[in-house]
């Protein structure tokens, strides 16, 4: 069954565009920059967007979560030598 599946499509990509069902356009269609300059900003918006963004949200969190940690463990040790 999957013989035949890729059979459809490999014959539907070689066609001439209109002859492609209106219904499987959006599964044969590639989303990607065709400038080269573009393609680069496009990749380095990705690596901002699912890399940087996370990694500086998580740091800053564990950040403020170790500055919890050690102003409450400061305060315990005050208390507990007086």
């Amino acid at each position: 069954m999957l013989f035949y599946v890729t059979v459809c499509l490999l014959y539907l990509i070689n066609v001439h565009h209109k002859q492609i069902p209106r219904s499987l356009r959006p599964w044969l269609t590639v989303c990607a920059p065709r400038d080269p300059k573009m393609e680069m900003q496009f990749n380095l918006f990705l690596t901002a967007a699912f890399y940087l963004a996370p990694l500086l949200v998580m740091s800053y969190t564990y950040v403020m979560i170790a500055i919890c940690l050690w102003s409450s463990t400061s305060q315990t040790n005050t208390v507990a030598e007086s």
